[in-house]
């Protein structure tokens, strides 16, 4: 990264979280859509209108990861969204991307 001051620094870290957000939401949200059941969209969907914000995009993320229904995607969303912190675990990706979008 091509920083030159603490504050070009952060908002690059978290342009790159927002990327990393749109794809891994692109990814649960192609995967959801292509399951064999068809049981409906993804609750956030319905909300899917005007900009897209970096916590629309993790909210889809989210979503397809801890949906009840299975999808080809959903053991690889689970491992960095999990419904539950594993012991052996520090921090998630959930638990990152959440932090950067508050600060």
């Amino acid at each position: 990264m091509r920083s030159r001051s603490p504050e070009s620094l952060v908002d690059a870290i978290l342009k790159a979280a927002e990327i990393l957000t749109r794809y891994l939401a692109t990814i649960g949200l192609a995967s959801f859509a292509s399951r064999e059941e068809a049981n409906g969209p993804l609750p956030i969907c319905s909300e899917l209108n005007g900009p897209l914000s970096f916590g629309t995009f993790l909210t889809i993320a989210q979503q397809s990861a801890k949906s009840d229904l299975n999808h080809l995607a959903k053991p690889y969303m689970q491992a960095g969204f999990p419904a539950k912190k594993p012991n052996n675990v520090e921090v998630t990706t959930d638990d990152a991307l959440i932090s950067l979008l508050n600060l």
